[in-house]
């Protein structure tokens, strides 16, 4: 009888560490490739993600890095198509140097990093394109890579440097934040941190310093995202020094559909609507309830429901 094959005798895609010369290394954030463009993109948003990973390699180059690390989120969606992902690893197996990973919430299923080798993303590895890094030595210096988890904490593992796809800090949601308290019990000296889509400045945490470069691909049309840098890290093994270069990305009206933009100013300008209200409430004794308020500017039903709904979420009421 003819045995019935079974996928998970092929066992799952492992992590590996690896030791390269002393030197410079480069740290890109979340790349968020995909074949589908995000909804807010009305540019050839493929050819964007590619002219980045030129810049990215070019750069690599430049700075004669051992290594280029990613800080996970590589794809959008779990949806590719088959010639997109082909086209990818064969642009990162070009690269200047090794190419090595960490899992964002984006490339696994169920946020469990286990179940790489069923999603989109792990042909990148399965290809030989990326290593899923474990621990990569460089020089004297050591790398732990810590993959996304609903609850992030680090390890003391004789570490000196360190990446996560984990949020330092976030107003609303507590999924995926780091414990800060790990942060020094680790000894981490030097942390990159992915996952963050908004770059911030480098941040002292004790003896460690965080990095959060942001993404190299901008797919919303939050505020932070019309004019901010695109860049990526460069650092020394040795002496831990981190500079950055900023990426060539075109104007946010040049990517980014009309519809979109036209949303976000109209969402502007209710916050703004709801702002005023709020303090103009606060500011009397006994105030006129909002739905007397709102028939004195309109007569719209739909536009009063829609502002009371509005002001209840963001609360004012």
């Amino acid at each position: 009888m003819k045995k019935q094959f079974n996928i998970e005798e092929l066992g799952e895609l492992a992590k590996t560490s690896s030791s390269l010369p002393a030197g410079k290394f480069m740290v890109v954030g979340d790349l968020h490739a995909s074949s589908t463009p995000p909804v807010s993109r009305g540019d050839d948003y493929i050819a964007a993600v590619f002219d980045k990973l030129n810049q990215i390699n070019k750069i690599a180059s430049q700075e004669e890095c051992q290594a280029i690390f990613f800080l996970g989120d590589l794809l959008h969606i779990k949806r590719q198509a088959h010639g997109f992902i082909n086209h990818l690893n064969m642009q990162l197996n070009r690269m200047y140097a090794p190419c090595f990973a960490i899992i964002g919430n984006h490339d696994e299923y169920n946020d469990d990093p286990d179940s790489l080798a069923k999603s989109p993303s792990g042909g990148l590895f399965v290809s030989g394109a990326l290593s899923w890094m474990d621990i990569v030595q460089i020089g004297s210096l050591k790398i732990k890579g810590y993959d996304y988890l609903p609850e992030m904490a680090l390890e003391d593992c004789g570490c000196r440097a360190a990446l996560a796809h984990a949020f330092l800090s976030h107003d609303f949601s507590k999924r995926g934040l780091l414990d800060s308290g790990s942060i020094e019990k680790s000894g981490v000296e030097l942390l990159f941190l992915g996952h963050d889509h908004k770059p911030y400045p480098p941040k002292e945490f004790g003896k460690c310093v965080i990095h959060r470069p942001g993404s190299v691909t901008r797919g919303s049309v939050h505020d932070y995202q019309m004019e901010r840098v695109v860049q990526v890290a460069v650092a020394d093994s040795e002496t831990l020094e981190v500079k950055y270069h900023t990426l060539k990305v075109k104007k946010p009206e040049d990517i980014f559909r009309a519809k979109a933009l036209i949303e976000k100013e109209e969402r502007n300008a209710v916050d703004v609507f709801v702002k005023s209200m709020g303090e103009s409430l606060a500011s009397k004794e006994e105030a006129e309830p909002v739905e007397k308020v709102l028939r004195k500017l309109t007569d719209e039903e739909e536009v009063i429901n829609f502002c009371v709904k509005y002001c209840r979420e963001s609360g004012v009421l």
